[in-house]
């Protein structure tokens, strides 16, 4: 299981990953006003003049995330053939009250900068049974970088894709805990 899932990973990673990741990095060195790549830079400084940099990347993105951070997403259900006005008031509180216990304005102006700089944004979202056994919806963040994509995908769907892999960094003691001595060892 492990070779075969090694095998999905470099597939996905040498199949546009790694491209996504070189030109994110590249988007987010312009946004931090990075502009100028390093033989451009001491070119200009051989000859004596400065490299200088207006950055109307950081403005203008920083324009839009501020509109963003205006704004809230606002979740609500209506009734369609079965169901009653009742179970679609029940069903906006619940997803009013998940998006409050998650901070989820915070986490979308996150998710929404990712989108503007990198390209890519990404919700983790699931059920987590960390402080509850009966389980809590999870809404969290993933840096867009980690998320690697099914290099077959052709839509915009998540449905459509056949797998999404999400890379992470654990230490021998966190491996040790999720999976046991022998896989640690």
């Amino acid at each position: 299981v492990a070779q075969r899932q090694g095998a999905h990973y470099v597939r996905a990673r040498d199949n546009g990953h790694s491209d996504y990741v070189a030109t994110a990095k590249k988007c987010d060195e312009f946004y931090q006003g990075e502009q100028w790549s390093s033989g451009d830079r001491k070119k200009l400084e051989d000859e004596g003049r400065p490299a200088m940099t207006f950055n109307l990347v950081l403005s203008t993105i920083n324009t839009a995330l501020g509109e963003q951070a205006s704004r809230e997403a606002q979740i609500s259900f209506l009734p369609t053939r079965e169901g009653t006005r009742e179970g679609s008031l029940a069903l906006s509180k619940l997803a009013q009250s998940i998006m409050q216990a998650n901070d989820f304005h915070f986490i979308e102006n996150f998710v929404f900068a990712d989108a503007m700089i990198q390209d890519r944004g990404f919700f983790d979202v699931r059920m987590s049974f960390e402080h509850n056994l009966m389980g809590d919806a999870s809404i969290k963040h993933l840096d867009p970088l980690t998320v690697i994509l099914d290099p077959e995908a052709k839509d915009y769907d998540p449905s459509t894709w056949n797998e999404v892999m999400v890379s992470s960094w654990m230490s021998l003691d966190e491996i040790k805990t999720k999976y046991g001595q022998a896989k640690a060892d």
